[in-house]
């Protein structure tokens, strides 16, 4: 989906738009929506809910789906060979904490499933899952919409509106492509650190 086509769906039916761009497809589409709420399209407090949910329904659906898709993961050595990397590498990073266990692979680039996975067979306790998860989510939406509805301010006060989409478009483009270069900075340091 490009991200015309988001941001249409987004400013044409806002929230079922919104929670079911966050159950799918996560921040790219969370980062426009927040965007577009600082052009007054739609208020960030909606999107912060509304994307919790959907990340929430995401999240639960991937923990009671990891019982059932490791052992195959484990029949593939190349898939639990990366299993095992990310388990190390969190483990090592939160000293199993299991809030910053999730709080951390919200903003790591390829960990989260994962981290989810892990999750999921550490405790059958879906309710403990939730507690921190919901923590993580929070705080992780916060910081995303937080940034993401700042550039889009500052794009609005510059005098680019949403009339003037190609602009818009290159904004949410450019912090996507920031939010994808700090992840990808994060986890390449923390592998260096990690051990093998």
């Amino acid at each position: 989906m490009d991200l015309s086509t988001i941001l249409a769906l987004i400013a044409t039916y806002k929230l079922p738009a919104l929670f079911i761009g966050a159950l799918l497809f996560g921040e790219a589409v969370i980062i426009p929506a927040a965007f577009l709420s600082a052009q007054g399209f739609i208020s960030p407090f909606t999107i912060l809910w509304v994307s919790f949910f959907g990340a929430m329904c995401a999240d639960t659906i991937w923990f009671y789906l990891a019982k059932r898709l490791l052992p195959w993961c484990h029949q593939h050595p190349w898939c639990e060979k990366r299993s095992q990397q990310t388990v190390r590498l969190m483990e090592h990073m939160t000293g199993k904490n299991p809030f910053l266990y999730l709080l951390v692979s919200k903003f790591l680039y390829g960990v989260r499933i994962l981290s989810i996975f892990y999750m999921s067979l550490q405790t059958n306790d879906y309710w403990r899952f939730f507690r921190y998860n919901a923590l993580g989510s929070i705080t992780w939406l916060i910081i995303l919409i937080s940034v993401s509805w700042g550039a889009g301010k500052g794009f609005y006060q510059s005098g680019f509106t949403a009339d003037r989409i190609e602009f818009v478009i290159t904004a949410i483009v450019g912090t996507i492509v920031l939010f994808k270069f700090i992840e990808l900075c994060v986890s390449k340091l923390v592998q260096k650190r990690s051990p093998q």
